[in-house]
């Protein structure tokens, strides 16, 4: 069984964690594309497989016409990607690789699309009566409702993100590239959610964040929280994603549960997940092999705190 994992990058943890099953399934080969051959993941290991693709930005047709050359020859049979850059393109694909028996942990274009773009996250939530931080038109800002959070609206990463105190640090310039949401104070949480190939509800862990690092959670706490629980589910219905769903969440003095940002991926969070017993790549694995997939009912309560690793690569 050959699997690839697109845009790699630095994301070593999940290259790891998909070279532990190497021992469980013997045919399993593990290949890693990246536009920079540089890249750690790429010198990670001596049996890993790197493929390297031309950059996804700005050149989404060539990227995916040598991607899908590289699928034919090395005969990949799923395709998990590791960063937002691919999704919409593999998105729009998806039947054709399939058509190519190479399943890709991709969801459909639409879900996909709302998740890039905050304007259609908002009204995505508020179609499927998902509590989410209100739109504040930039006429309508005054003192009264500061302070509030201004938003790229295709940014990924907490990318040029900013909460704004005064009217003065309002951009007004670039105002038809963002949002400005209400500013929701309460206790931060990250969920990853597994469905399965058809998005139905496999699993989930919720995890409280200690710190935050580029975006990503760097130090959190697995909680059993029932109220997220339930969420949980209620978010898997809604989306209908395939595969992980990176889901970041805030929860008010209220107990009112804000959906912040879906990434319809393994995201920064997951290896918080993984090493509290609940393995979703090999339960991935497991569904598009067709087995019975074996995971625990609830995720062991630890700490995590992610570090760095260092990579020789090979000149």
């Amino acid at each position: 069984m050959n699997i690839l994992f697109t845009n790699a990058g630095r994301r070593t943890y999940l290259i790891e964690f998909a070279l532990e099953l190497c021992h469980i399934y013997n045919d399993l080969n593990i290949f890693v594309s990246d536009c920079d051959s540089t890249v750690p993941s790429f010198s990670l290991d001596k049996n890993i497989i790197s493929i390297k693709t031309p950059k996804v930005i700005n050149n989404e047709n060539n990227y995916f016409s040598i991607l899908k050359k590289e699928i034919i020859e090395n005969k990949i049979d799923l395709l998990i990607p590791l960063s937002d850059l691919d999704l919409g393109i593999l998105a729009i694909h998806r039947n054709e690789l399939i058509d190519l028996k190479c399943f890709p942990i991709v969801s459909n274009k639409k879900f996909i699309d709302s998740c890039m773009d905050k304007k259609k996250f908002y009204e995505f939530c508020h179609r499927e009566k998902l509590m989410t931080p209100e739109l504040i038109d930039k006429k309508s800002i005054n003192e009264a409702n500061l302070p509030i959070v201004r938003k790229n609206i295709l940014g990924s990463g907490s990318n040029d993100l900013k909460f704004i105190k005064y009217i003065e640090e309002i951009n007004f310039e670039k105002s038809n590239c963002v949002i400005y949401q209400k500013l929701i104070v309460g206790s931060e949480y990250h969920i990853d959610i597994l469905n399965d190939l058809q998005g139905n509800y496999i699993s989930h862990c919720v995890k409280e964040k200690v710190l935050m690092r580029s975006g990503e959670t760097d130090k959190a706490f697995v909680v059993h929280n029932k109220l997220l629980d339930k969420f949980a589910f209620k978010i898997s219905k809604a989306t209908k994603h395939v595969g992980n769903l990176d889901c970041d969440i805030i929860v008010d003095e209220k107990k009112d549960i804000y959906c912040i940002d879906f990434n319809p991926r393994f995201g920064g969070g997951y290896p918080i997940t993984h090493l509290s017993g609940m393995n979703y790549i090999k339960t991935i694995i497991d569904l598009y092999l067709g087995r019975k997939i074996s995971l625990p009912k609830i995720p062991d309560k630890i700490f995590v705190s992610k570090g760095i690793s260092v990579h020789k690569v090979n000149s």
